[in-house]
């Protein structure tokens, strides 16, 4: 058993608000309403303290029990992709082994459920693509609108997979025949049922904190990714120090506009020189030290460690990561292959926007997170052609 040290910054920010909620204790309103998206997990994971109890040993709990729910439906999909149990079974192995999953269990963030609900809304977007044939595709695109909502109420990343959809849906009508005005309908009714679950979360937020949350809250995100002393990372702001004292005037809408418009002034001052080397910059906080933080980050909370246990996992995590970049990269040149299977296209562009996204905004190694849902399909995918082939030599 794990001895957790006093949870601080971010964490503390998810635990205490989640067990004050689940006490029926006055939570942080202001920051929630600043930044709307923290509610989604402060309030699930009340709502399961409510009934196990609220100390940090429950919490990891529900990131275990999140985290199997996402195993479940990595099976799911790998099965449904490839028609095949064997193959389910392949994405089950990746996402259970998967030494990232299992550090952010033990951390009390959002992530774990970020990556699950990515998983869940590819396997619904794979129903999708199989339905085309007869009309259970309208309820599915209403139940695939719904549940990218829900993703996006506890990390604003899905309007990506959004835009990866629309892409899709062109390459399938340009290059696959398919039926223009089922792919239309379908990508309304996803968009419209989208847009209403948001409506609802916000006015959730509304209810829960007292404030009228910001709609387009992006604008302090956008401004810290455009600080170049801090590449991107966030820092302390005095003004926006000055806008949580406000009492009367407080406006979380207003605060966000504020930060937009330094944003901008800050991207004016940049030449293509300088703007390409922050790009550049923020690039190398996001990934290039995944590995190290992740397991640094997760350390650094335990009391009891073991440095025998420590070496060993590090090095298992060293070689997952290893291993995944290389079939990825492989996958990189293998990408005019005539047989690859076209689901491909979907993910790749997925994990391109989410990438180009994340330059625009705040940047910080775990925000690679989601991305490594990506990262295990596409390795799924690698694996499978590989296997194929060996098959096929046989």
């Amino acid at each position: 058993m794990f001895d957790y040290n006093e949870v601080y910054s971010d964490e503390a920010t998810f635990y205490y608000n989640a067990v004050s909620l689940a006490s029926n204790l006055e939570i942080n309103s202001k920051y929630i309403a600043v930044f709307p998206y923290l509610f989604g997990y402060i309030n699930i994971l009340s709502m399961f303290m409510k009934v196990f109890g609220t100390t940090i040993y429950h919490a990891i709990t529900f990131n275990i029990i999140v985290d199997l729910i996402g195993a479940v439906f990595a099976y799911l999909l790998g099965k449904k992709i490839f028609n095949d149990k064997k193959k389910g079974i392949l994405f089950l192995v990746i996402w259970l082994f998967n030494p990232f999953n299992i550090i952010w269990c033990m951390k009390i963030l959002p992530i774990n459920i970020v990556n699950t609900m990515i998983i869940i809304s590819a396997y619904v977007f794979e129903c999708l693509l199989s339905s085309f044939n007869n009309k259970r595709y309208l309820i599915i695109s209403i139940i695939l609108g719904i549940i990218i909502g829900i993703s996006n109420s506890f990390r604003p990343i899905m309007i990506i997979f959004l835009i990866a959809i629309f892409l899709y849906y062109l390459y399938l009508i340009i290059f696959s025949k398919y039926n223009f005005k089922k792919l239309l309908l379908s990508f309304v009714l996803i968009v419209l049922c989208y847009s209403v679950y948001n409506n609802l979360n916000y006015k959730l937020v509304q209810d829960a904190t007292g404030y009228t949350p910001s709609k387009s809250g992006s604008g302090w995100s956008v401004y810290v990714g455009s600080n170049i002393n801090s590449n991107g990372e966030w820092f302390l702001e005095p003004k926006l120090d000055e806008f949580f004292a406000k009492d009367e005037d407080f406006s979380p809408s207003q605060m966000h506009e504020y930060f937009m418009k330094e944003r901008i002034k800050n991207y004016k001052s940049y030449n293509l020189i300088t703007l390409s080397k922050f790009m550049i910059k923020k690039l190398e906080v996001l990934a290039n030290d995944v590995y190290s933080y992740t397991y640094d980050n997760f350390t650094s909370s335990v009391i009891n460690q073991s440095k025998k246990y420590n070496t060993v996992f590090k090095v298992y995590l060293y070689c997952f990561w290893f291993l995944m970049f290389i079939i990825n990269i492989f996958s990189i040149f293998n990408i005019t292959d005539k047989n690859e299977n076209s689901r491909l296209v979907f993910y790749r562009m997925f994990f391109i926007g989410l990438v180009a996204s994340h330059l625009l905004v705040e940047v910080s190694p775990r925000y690679f997170m989601p991305m490594l849902v990506l990262l295990i399909i596409l390795m799924g995918f690698q694996i499978e052609k590989l296997m194929k082939k060996e098959n096929v030599n046989d």
